[in-house]
């Protein structure tokens, strides 16, 4: 039978101006909240689901067993090699992993250690792999190492044509222009049977 996710929370006191934001750190869903994220898939469209991970300096295991001398983020290491073979078992694959350096736009305080991104083919692909055994079987290594995080379901989405052509536009008077400015003169050739080349070559001076 599937064990049901625990969420770890801890009002977190942020400093905000006129008086104090009192927000929650969050590491897992309840089961309630992943049978509603369920239920309310409105397609199969791809998705990509966004991380924003904080470590504990010392991982924290409930049972005490495993954790033996680890940093946060060496228990999120040991979910990591756990979990990547469940999310190409489901067709998914990490996109981009980044560190945090600084935060710009956010609630005195906040911070994250790191940045994830992994592609889903659909976010039934995704609640599939979290709501199976083998998973309920590892997340106990991310519970451990995280004392705050956030998951976020994106989709992608079309950007509008114009944005396309304006950046086309500036690529075409880029390329007229530094040449100009750089002191270069521009040669077009075409070889017999090929395509126009540009050849750079810089003026006397």
């Amino acid at each position: 039978s599937r064990g049901r996710s625990r969420q770890a929370q801890a009002p977190l006191a942020m400093s905000g101006g006129a008086g104090e934001l009192e927000c929650m750190a969050t590491v897992n869903p309840t089961q309630e909240q992943v049978d509603d994220f369920a239920a309310s898939a409105p397609d199969d469209a791809p998705i990509v689901m966004l991380n924003l991970l904080r470590f504990r300096e010392r991982a924290e295991y409930q049972d005490g067993l495993a954790a033996g001398n680890l940093s946060g983020k060496q228990a999120y290491g040991r979910y990591s090699r756990a979990v990547i073979p469940l999310v190409w078992e489901v067709g998914g694959q990490p996109l981009w992993m980044g560190k945090g350096r600084a935060t710009l736009i956010a609630p005195v305080g906040e911070s994250w250690d790191e940045v994830l991104l992994v592609w889903y083919p659909s976010r039934r692909a995704f609640v599939r792999m979290v709501s199976s055994e083998a998973y309920q079987a590892i997340m106990h290594h991310r519970t451990a190492a995280l004392a705050d995080s956030r998951l976020v379901e994106t989709q992608a989405v079309a950007l509008p044509r114009w944005i396309f052509k304006i950046a086309r536009g500036l690529m075409r008077a880029k390329a007229r222009l530094l040449p100009r400015i750089r002191g270069e003169v521009v040669c077009q050739i075409t070889p017999f049977g090929g395509k126009t080349l540009s050849l750079r070559e810089r003026k006397p001076q």
